[in-house]
C-alpha cells in the first residue's frame, strides 16, 4: 500500500514538474508556435511581386461602364462647349444615312478646348425633318469624331466614298426622341463611353439620323456664331465630295462633360484572420469626386475575382469572400465608376488558419519541440 502510494506521489511529483515547465515555458511555446505558423504559411509564398492588378489595364471588367444612373451623373449637366442655339436666321443642312435610298450626307463641324483635355460624355443637337407633317421619332443616329486633316480646313476622309472608317470614334445610338424648341427639335445623347479630347487638338463632330425611308432630316445651323472655322459637308449623290467647304455657318449644338475624375482608392473593414471554410465579409467604400456610382473589383489572392454591381459612391458597399487552404493571402480592390475611370488599388493581407491557439495545440507544439518528454512521460506512466 506504501508503495503503491508512493508511486502515485511521484507520478504526482512528475506531472506537476512537467507542467510546470510548461508554464515556465508557455511564452516560448507561444513564440514557436508563431514561428511554426510562420514557417508553415511562408508569406513569401502568397505575396505576387510581379501582379499588375493595380495598372490601368488590369482587372477588365465584364460589366458594362456605360449604364448611367441619371441621379450620379452631375459632370454630364456640365456643358464644356456651346456653339449656340439656332437664330433667327437658321436653315437645315441635309445629314442622314438612307439605308434604302444611296444617300450618305454627312454635316461636320469643329471643336477644340484651349485650356485642358476634356471627356465628352454627351452631345446636344438641333435638327429637323421635311416632307413630312409631324416628327418622325424616334430616330436611330450616328455620331462620329473626326481628327482635323492637318490643314485646319476639313476632317479626315476627305474625297473618300464614305469616310466613316477614319473617324476617331463613332457611336450608333438607337431610338432617339427629340424635344419641341421653337419650331427645331432639341436632341440630347449620353455617350455611351467617353469621347477623349486632348486640350490644343481640333476635333469635328458629325450627327446623321439614319433611316430606312423617307422623310428627310438635317441639322439646324446656327446664324452669327462661328467659334473656328466653317462647317463642312459631304454628300457624292448630290455632286459634293468629302469633305468641301462651302461656308455654311456653324451648327447648333453643345457639348457635356469634363474631366472624369477617379474615385477615391477603396477603405476596407474588416477581420485581418479567419478560418478555412467560412465566409469572411467585408465592407468597401470609395468616393467618387463627380458624384457618380461606383463598382468594386477585388482580387482575393487565391484565383478568384468578385465584380460588384454599380453603387452610389460613398456608401459601404459589403462583399464576402471563402478561402478553402490555409495561408497568408494578399487581395487587392478598386474602384471603378460608370465611365470606366478606376481608383489605385488597396491591398490588404489576410490570414487563413485556425485563429486560435489552444491549449492542446501549444501542449503538442511543446512536445515536438522537446521530444524526450515524451519517452519519459511515454516510459513513467507503464
Amino acid at each position: 500500500m506504501f508503495h503503491c502510494m508512493g508511486l502515485d506521489m511521484h507520478k504526482n511529483i512528475f506531472v506537476f514538474v512537467i507542467t510546470v515547465l510548461f508554464i515556465i515555458t508557455n511564452i516560448t511555446t507561444i513564440a514557436f508556435g508563431h514561428n511554426f505558423i510562420s514557417n508553415r504559411l511562408n508569406i513569401s509564398n502568397y505575396l505576387d511581386t510581379n501582379s499588375n492588378c493595380c495598372t490601368k489595364n488590369s482587372l477588365i471588367s465584364s460589366k458594362n461602364p456605360n449604364s448611367v444612373n441619371k441621379e450620379h451623373t452631375n459632370v454630364l449637366k456640365t456643358i464644356i462647349w456651346n456653339n449656340g442655339a439656332p437664330t433667327d436666321y437658321w436653315y437645315i443642312i441635309l445629314s442622314q444615312l438612307d439605308k434604302v435610298f444611296p444617300f450618305n450626307a454627312q454635316v461636320a463641324d469643329d471643336f477644340m478646348f484651349e485650356d485642358s483635355d476634356k471627356e465628352v460624355l454627351g452631345v446636344s443637337w438641333w435638327g429637323n425633318f421635311w416632307g413630312v407633317g409631324k416628327p418622325f421619332d424616334p430616330v436611330d443616329f450616328n455620331i462620329h469624331f473626326y481628327a482635323d486633316d492637318g490643314t485646319g480646313n476639313a476632317p479626315t476622309g476627305g474625297g473618300m466614298e464614305n469616310p466613316e472608317s477614319t473617324a476617331l470614334k463613332s457611336y450608333f445610338i438607337q431610338n432617339v426622341s427629340g424635344i419641341n424648341d421653337s419650331g427645331q427639335r432639341l436632341y440630347s445623347v449620353d455617350l455611351s463611353t467617353p469621347f477623349d479630347a486632348l486640350k490644343g487638338e481640333k476635333y469635328w463632330l458629325v450627327v446623321q439620323a439614319v433611316f430606312e425611308v423617307l422623310p428627310k432630316w438635317g441639322r439646324v445651323t446656327n446664324e452669327g456664331t462661328i467659334y473656328l472655322s466653317p462647317s463642312v459637308y459631304g454628300c457624292l449623290l448630290l455632286g459634293n465630295p468629302f469633305w468641301t467647304d462651302p461656308a455654311l455657318g456653324d451648327m447648333a449644338w453643345y457639348l457635356t462633360g469634363g474631366k472624369n475624375e477617379p474615385p477615391s482608392k477603396p477603405e476596407i473593414n474588416g477581420p485581418t484572420r479567419g478560418k478555412p471554410c467560412v465566409e469572411i465579409c467585408f465592407t468597401f467604400q470609395s468616393t467618387d469626386p463627380d458624384g457618380d456610382d461606383v463598382m468594386y473589383i477585388i482580387d482575393w489572392g487565391d484565383g478568384n475575382i468578385t465584380e460588384t454591381d454599380f453603387y452610389q459612391h460613398s456608401v459601404p458597399v459589403e462583399v464576402c469572400h471563402t478561402w478553402y487552404e490555409k495561408g497568408c493571402y494578399l487581395f487587392r480592390c478598386k474602384a471603378k465608376d460608370i465611365y470606366g475611370a478606376e481608383s489605385e488599388c488597396i491591398e490588404r493581407l489576410f490570414w487563413v488558419d485556425d485563429s486560435r491557439i489552444s491549449f492542446v495545440y501549444l501542449f503538442q507544439r511543446y512536445l515536438e519541440r522537446f521530444p524526450i518528454m515524451i519517452k519519459l512521460i511515454f516510459n513513467f506512466s507503464k
